[in-house]
């Protein structure tokens, strides 16, 4: 399994076994390219058996073939790159595959068009009509007629060309990638239907130039551009992101131009050095910047959705899953800090402290590793710096706003929380006197026991200013309850309807206590043997 057909070489130390080890150690999922060109579906249910079964290595994607459709691969077919060849031997192999282990899940390779890479035969769209003969419309085509579904599809992509690298034109290609899988998506439903909705899209290689690279690859602006490129790929509802590679070699003879950023005079596809010009494992700016990508988001959370107005920062956005606002800003001026304010629209910091991790020209020029950091100042608004040619992670904690609607949905079982003689805003369904409105703002259980404990309290209260005696209300509010208005009133009688906002201070005193807020409320009115004050809280709902 580590021989080269074509050359009757080794690849080197790393085979399947070691392969599945490095994986194991890493905690990482592993995926295995099978042989096309040279091989058959024999060979490729065999490694299946080898990998999983006799090493119980619980590898569970396999993609039929590397860039198949390029001459660029050894192919020994009687036609070579072939997608009709290619697509009759993914029939065969996946069976044999799925028959050694009925887990794996088994991909084909192709591109985001209908027209690269002529074929000798012919395929028509069945939406549009067209008929084109590109790899990816006869591979789609026939395996249709095979009655093949693949598993997944996956794609590579080099934006920048070979030996004419422009640190400009790399930083403005991540953006692409939302035409890109638009593209990859609609194809996939035109020729495989409603199972094209939902079958994954892999991004599998992804560098800056497809061949030789000079010393934008291992610059900082590579690794900027690859923290990029993966936020819009998982923006744009790319199912998996794999960077080309981990090793390749350093090459000091290709593009090392003076108008490339960067001070290391030579280039590789590796996030690690090889060995060859700097020292074996040396870490390059794109290893940094996929280690800040564990900073920002993680397996199983959800990007949301960011925004920015200036044109070189770029702004994202993840929730975690302990609550937490993950924001990743990506500096790509070469020369400008930029200072912007952030407005955390739908979320409510409970903390003015955010957790801070940085990459940029000092860490490169250092050889350093990521800067960890505090940021004071976090609020609904607040403003930041970002350096020049930086990656920088904040985790912000804090709260998603809640509705009362999506609070009576978890505090009441499915039939009660449609019921409003129970569930409603005016009902009281633990008969303590509180309205479900009310618990709500004062983040109560409505369905509690009948104690006062977290109830508005009134007092009496001195005011140092003028050395008189106010009535007071001091309520807890719950933060995340945005959409409803909390206001408290005052008036001289229980019976004249006389309840007023007028002259109330309504936040005489406020306490954060994180995920809520203590309020107190002061009347105008001060109290004396001659005055009779009442004091209430009034909620409502827009």
């Amino acid at each position: 399994m580590n021989k080269d057909k074509q050359t009757g070489g080794s690849y080197g130390p790393v085979n399947t076994a070691a392969f599945l080890t490095l994986v194991s150690t890493l905690g990482a999922d592993p995926m295995i390219t099978v042989n096309y060109g040279s091989g058959s579906p024999q060979e490729a249910s065999n490694w299946v058996v080898f990998a999983n079964l006799t090493h119980g290595g619980n590898v569970f994607y396999w993609t039929i073939g590397n860039e198949c459709y390029g001459s660029w691969e050894y192919d020994t077919n009687s036609f070579h790159q072939d997608a009709t060849t290619y697509a009759t031997f993914t029939r065969n192999a996946a069976r044999a595959m799925k028959a050694a282990d009925p887990r794996v899940k088994v991909g084909v390779v192709g591109v985001w068009d209908e027209t690269s890479y002529p074929q000798r035969l012919s395929a028509t769209n069945p939406r549009t009509g067209i008929t084109t003969n590109g790899w990816s419309a006869v591979l789609l085509s026939k395996l249709v007629s095979l009655g093949v579904t693949p598993d997944f599809y996956e794609i590579h992509n080099y934006p920048v060309p070979a030996n004419r690298e422009n640190d400009s034109a790399l930083l403005q290609a991540a953006p692409t990638w939302g035409p890109i899988v638009t593209a990859t998506r609609q194809m996939l439903h035109d020729y495989l239907g409603a199972a094209g909705d939902t079958l994954p899209i892999l991004i599998t290689e992804n560098n800056a130039a497809p061949t030789i690279p000079g010393k934008q690859s291992t610059s900082l602006v590579d690794g900027l551009f690859l923290a990029d490129s993966w936020a819009r790929a998982m923006q744009a509802g790319a199912d998996a992101f794999v960077w080309w590679d981990l090793h390749n070699g350093e090459d000091s003879n290709q593009n090392n131009s003076a108008t490339l950023y960067g001070w290391r005079n030579y280039g590789s596809y590796g996030v690690l050095a090889s060995g060859d010009l700097a020292p074996l494992n040396q870490r390059f700016p794109a290893f940094y910047a996929s280690k800040i990508l564990k900073s920002f988001a993680r397996p199983g959370e959800a990007m949301v959705a960011s925004a920015s107005t200036a044109e070189l920062l770029h702004s994202y956005a993840c929730l975690a899953s302990n609550g937490a606002l993950r924001l990743l800003v990506i500096n790509e001026s070469a020369s400008n800090s930029v200072t912007a304010t952030l407005a955390l629209a739908g979320y409510i910091p409970t903390n003015a402290t955010a957790a801070v991790v940085r990459y940029g020209k000092s860490e490169d020029l250092a050889n350093s590793d990521l800067t960890s950091t505090n940021f004071t100042g976090i609020a609904t608004n607040f403003t930041a710096s970002f350096p020049a040619y930086s990656l920088t992670a904040l985790t912000i904690n804090g709260l998603k706003p809640t509705t009362f609607g999506s609070w009576r949905a978890t505090k009441f079982d499915s039939m009660s929380a449609t019921n409003d003689a129970i569930s409603g805003p005016t009902a009281d369904p633990n008969h303590n006197g509180l309205p479900n409105l009310m618990e709500y703002a004062l983040n109560l259980n409505p369905q509690g026991t009948n104690t006062a404990s977290g109830w508005p309290v009134s007092s009496i209260q001195s005011n140092p200013a003028d050395g008189l005696n106010y009535l007071t209300l001091t309520y807890t509010r719950a933060k995340t309850a945005t959409d409803i208005s909390c206001a408290v009133e005052v008036s001289g009688s229980l019976t004249n309807g006389g309840w007023t906002t007028n002259g109330v201070v309504q936040q005489y005193q406020l306490i954060d206590l994180g995920a809520s807020r203590s309020i107190t409320a002061r009347d105008a009115v001060p109290m004396n043997s001659s005055v009779t004050r009442f004091i209430r809280l009034h909620v409502s709902q827009p």
